[in-house]
């Protein structure tokens, strides 16, 4: 089968990530796959890419105007393929009319409420931030296949929706050959500076400054410990932050692996994600969790049983959880331990074999 990805980017990311072990994972099992995505939206970061990357149009650093000229470009290529998966809203309007007109499969693979995600994005024009948030709501309205990473994702797609939308869930996975714990974790427990990993990002609703209140919360009460912050993206902090911070950014999966590993503990602060990764790679190498409920992160978190849960955008329990994993080892170890089980039962070939199931189901008539 002839299967093509269509990417906004190929920049360093969790989306990403997730998209090109599915990607890989299909071409193990001998699909021809490819990953499209406008010229000169490639990242130099290696990311493990198995699968043939094709650049398309102009190089065009503004993605929306990027979309206006290049995926009517990348639509004119799409009969050659049996099966389209598109993963971004807007996308989805410049590629569909194509694979109809071709006669192509097209499959929308939400993996997340796009309106949520448009609402933190820096866009200067109230009247374009309208138009792309009304065209992500009316793009799963569209007569396609919707797949979704979560049973969240699925759920509000159709309670904002003015018809009924079906779905299927096909959910991310962890590389357990990558994330694990076969080798000696590199943590010392006894060590007084705990070390708080997270994984930084620019954007509002991934909750970094969320996190930055909890950890002045704590280092009040004069705990030990230092801030590390794994991430792609130019994140300046205040220089008056009353703990250490120190910046990772890891070029592959073993190194980030290798954070987790080195980790106290593993802090995840969204306000929402379609699924969540980085929390559940945390878990498979036996790292503790404080997590705040971001809707996606429910698909395997379970508060009190594999992780510590509090509320989004209340910093206050976050770091209350915190201070229970700093604190209490019994609470800790339980939870890891939870934590490694729920990690074997999300595992890309599970999901990559659910997803092949769906693209090769022929229609009934």
């Amino acid at each position: 089968m002839k299967i093509a990805f269509i990417s906004p980017n190929l920049k360093a990311g969790g989306g990403n990530r997730s998209q090109i072990m599915l990607a890989n994972g299909l071409a193990e099992r001998g699909h021809n796959v490819s990953i499209i995505v406008p010229r000169g939206l490639v990242s130099k970061t290696p990311l493990h890419i198995g699968v043939k990357i094709i650049e398309v149009g102009f190089p065009i650093s503004s993605f929306y105007l990027s979309a206006l000229v290049n995926y009517p470009l990348i639509g004119l290529s799409l009969g050659r393929y049996d099966a389209v998966i598109v993963t971004f809203s807007i996308i989805v309007w410049f590629t569909f009319f194509f694979t109809w007109l071709f006669g192509t499969k097209f499959f929308y693979f939400a993996r997340s409420y796009d309106p949520l995600i448009l609402d933190q994005t820096k866009i200067g024009s109230r009247f374009l931030l309208w138009l792309y948030k009304f065209m992500a709501r009316f793009s799963y309205e569209l007569p396609l296949k919707l797949v979704v990473n979560s049973i969240w994702t699925g759920r509000m797609i159709s309670e904002n929706t003015f018809k009924k939308v079906s779905y299927q869930v096909v959910n991310n996975g962890v590389d357990l050959s990558v994330f694990n714990c076969s080798q000696q974790c590199e943590r010392d427990i006894k060590r007084k500076c705990k070390q708080i990993l997270v994984l930084g990002k620019i954007q509002k609703y991934k909750g970094l400054d969320d996190i930055f209140t909890a950890l002045r919360i704590l280092a009040q009460k004069n705990y030990s410990f230092e801030l590390v912050i794994m991430t792609p993206d130019d994140i300046r902090v205040n220089d008056a932050l009353p703990y250490k911070v120190k910046f990772i950014r890891p070029v592959n999966n073993e190194e980030i692996a290798k954070a987790y590993k080195n980790a106290d503990v593993c802090v995840s602060s969204s306000w929402y994600e379609g699924f969540c990764n980085p929390p559940l790679e945390a878990m498979a190498c036996g790292t503790p969790v404080a997590a705040t409920d971001s809707g996606g992160i429910r698909e395997y978190a379970t508060h009190e049983y594999n992780c510590l849960m509090s509320p989004a955008r209340e910093p206050e329990s976050l770091a209350k959880n915190i201070e229970i994993l700093l604190t209490n080892n019994d609470v800790a170890s339980r939870l890891v331990q939870n934590g490694l089980k729920t990690a074997q039962e999300f595992t890309w070939e599970k999901s990559v074999e659910k997803l092949e199931k769906i693209l090769i189901r022929k229609e009934k008539k």
